[in-house]
C-alpha cells in the first residue's frame, strides 16, 4: 500500500510516498480502508523530532482516520466490515498517512452520515482536545466567563462551541478577519490579538483556555483570571507555582483517545449542534504541502489528506 513513512527528523519537504505491506489486524482490532486523515499539530512536532524523546522512528504519522472497516479480529466492539467510520490512534502508533491503517476497535466511532469522510477526519483529536480542556479539566459550567485563544483554530472552535453549550460566556481571540466566524461558533466577545491587548479588555474570568502556543500568553492570562480560576494550555507552559502564587490552577491539556467522548461529539455533530470547519484538502502525495499550511499558523479550521 502507499503511504508516508517518516524516515528521519526533518522538514516538510522529505515527506514522500513510499510502498509498505499492508497491516493484519490483531485480536481486537480493526482493519480500515483510510478515506480521509487530518494534519494536527502535532504530526508536524514529530516529523520536526520535537517529540523524539518518547516517538521512534520509522513511523506513519496521522493520528486522524477515517474509513471504511475492511477486517475484524476478535472481539470488534460492534463494529463491522463495511461501517463508515473514525477514529483518533494513539500518537506514537502507526498512523493514517496511508491507504489502510490498523485501530483498536475499542476506539472506533461509527461516522455521522452527514460528515464527510474529510470532516470526520478532522473531528477526534482537536474535538478531543477541546472536549477535555473545557470539561474534564475546566469544568466549565452554566453562568461562567472563558476566554479562549486562538478560537479560529480547529480547537480552539470546538471549544468555543463547547463553552457555548454548556452555558457560558464566551471571549474569544483571532485576527480581525476571523471574528464573523467565531461570532458564527457562539462567541460572545472577539478580540483582535494583533491590535488590542485582551488584558486591558476583559477580567473576573473562569477559565482560559490557550489554544494555541505564543511566548509570555501563559503570563498574561494569568492577569485576567479569578482567584479560584484555572488556566489550561495545549502547547505552552508555566510554573505551576507561579498560578498558585494567584490563587489560580494551571494545567496542560494532554489529549488521548476516548470511545465515549467521541461518540459523544459524534452524535453533536450529527444532531447539528457542533460544526466543523474545513480549511484545505490535499492528496496523500501532497503531504508535505499539508504540513506547511498546518505550520504556517493561517489555517482556518482543519487541514486534510484524501486517499485516492
Amino acid at each position: 500500500m502507499k503511504a508516508i513513512v517518516i524516515e528521519q527528523y526533518g522538514p516538510a519537504e522529505q515527506l514522500s510516498i513510499s510502498q509498505i505491506t499492508a497491516p493484519k489486524p490483531k485480536a481486537g482490532q480493526v482493519r480500515i480502508q483510510v478515506k480521509a486523515a487530518s494534519v494536527n499539530p502535532v504530526d508536524t512536532m514529530v516529523r520536526a523530532g520535537m517529540l523524539e524523546s518518547f516517538i521512534s522512528l520509522p513511523l506513519i504519522a496521522g493520528w486522524d482516520v477515517s474509513g471504511v472497516v475492511l477486517e475484524t479480529a476478535g472481539d470488534s466492539h460492534g463494529v463491522q466490515v463495511g461501517d463508515e467510520v473514525m477514529a483518533m490512534i494513539p500518537i506514537g502508533q502507526p498512523g493514517a498517512y496511508a491507504e489502510q491503517v490498523i485501530v483498536d476497535s475499542a476506539l472506533v466511532v461509527k461516522k455521522p452520515h452527514n460528515l464527510s469522510f474529510e470532516q470526520a477526519a478532522g473531528t477526534p483529536m482537536v474535538s478531543l482536545t477541546a472536549w477535555q480542556a473545557i470539561h474534564d479539566i475546566g469544568n466549565v459550567s452554566c453562568g461562567q466567563t472563558v476566554l479562549i485563544h486562538g478560537g479560529s483554530s480547529a480547537v480552539g472552535a470546538f471549544a468555543i462551541q463547547f463553552a457555548k453549550l454548556a452555558g457560558a460566556r464566551v471571549i474569544a481571540t483571532a485576527s480581525a478577519t476571523n471574528h464573523p466566524y467565531l461570532r458564527e461558533l457562539g462567541a460572545d466577545q472577539c478580540i483582535d490579538y494583533r491590535s488590542g491587548q485582551f488584558e486591558a479588555m476583559v477580567s473576573n474570568v473562569d477559565l482560559v483556555f490557550a489554544a494555541i502556543g505564543e511566548e509570555g500568553l501563559l503570563e498574561r492570562s494569568l492577569k485576567v483570571i479569578k482567584s479560584g480560576g484555572k488556566l489550561v494550555s495545549t502547547l505552552s507552559e508555566i510554573d505551576p507555582e507561579i498560578a498558585q502564587a494567584s490563587g489560580i490552577t494551571f494545567q496542560r491539556v494532554w489529549v488521548t483517545p476516548d470511545h465515549d467522548k467521541l461518540a459523544h461529539i459524534a452524535n453533536l455533530l450529527s444532531d447539528g449542534r457542533l460544526s466543523l470547519k474545513i480549511d484545505s484538502v490535499f492528496p496523500l502525495e501532497q503531504a508535505a504541502q499539508a504540513h506547511q499550511r498546518s505550520e504556517s499558523r493561517r489555517a482556518v479550521g482543519k487541514v486534510i489528506l484524501t486517499m485516492a
